[in-house]
């Protein structure tokens, strides 16, 4: 059987999709973005998981975390063993991968395949946990969800205007790009993952 990229997504798909509140392939986080392979929502954490194939290089990975980073809670790689070792493999030979094989260690959690294919979930080695930070939650979320957010916000600490860039105007005459920006002034880490799971789970399949 030839186990390349979409016969990983259906065997992450059996494996975590029915546990999640919330699952998405190629999940556009905000207009622009990139889209991670995989992602899943729980109440307790967000993540994103990168499927290398043995059909597949590593060369972006360093990319793709960069591009991701602070959007989720973990990450994992999701790989065939047999991709595994020919990654160890590869950085024993070529110093350029030094530096990758770093980020692996101290980021990037790892999820054979074949563990999957026995319904093991348990991670060969776990992801470093994450927090999200308030500007990249307010990327992922939609403009009247951030102003619904903000004005309970507002409320509570009875602002009637916001100042911004110099300038005070009321919540609803800020663009989009603005409330981004506005948004960490009101809500904090900790807070993300609720805002999440009140808002993603309801949204139609894209």
């Amino acid at each position: 059987m030839r186990k390349d990229e979409k016969y990983i997504k259906e065997i992450l798909w059996k494996n975590f999709a029915e546990k999640s509140n919330f699952a998405r392939f190629e999940y556009q986080m905000f207009s622009w973005s990139s889209k991670p392979d995989f992602i899943t929502l729980e109440d307790n954490k967000f993540t994103y998981y990168e499927i290398k194939s043995e059909f597949d290089t590593f060369d972006r990975l360093e990319r793709q975390f960069e591009w991701t980073k602070w959007f989720f809670t973990h990450y994992y790689l999701v790989l065939p063993k047999v991709k595994y070792d020919e990654l160890y493999k590869k950085i024993n030979w070529w110093f350029k991968y030094i530096e990758l094989l770093r980020k692996i260690n101290h980021i990037w959690g790892i999820i054979l395949l074949e563990d999957l294919e026995n319904w093991i979930i348990e991670p060969m080695k776990p992801s470093t946990e994450f927090k999200i930070e308030p500007m990249k939650l307010s990327l992922m979320l939609w403009k009247e969800e951030k102003k619904i957010l903000i004005k309970e916000k507002m409320i509570l600490f009875s602002h009637k205007t916001i100042l911004f860039n110099w300038i005070e105007k009321t919540l609803w005459k800020y663009y989009a790009h603005e409330l981004d920006y506005i948004f960490p002034t009101y809500f904090h880490n900790n807070e993300s993952l609720n805002i999440l799971n009140k808002f993603l789970p309801n949204r139609t399949k894209l």
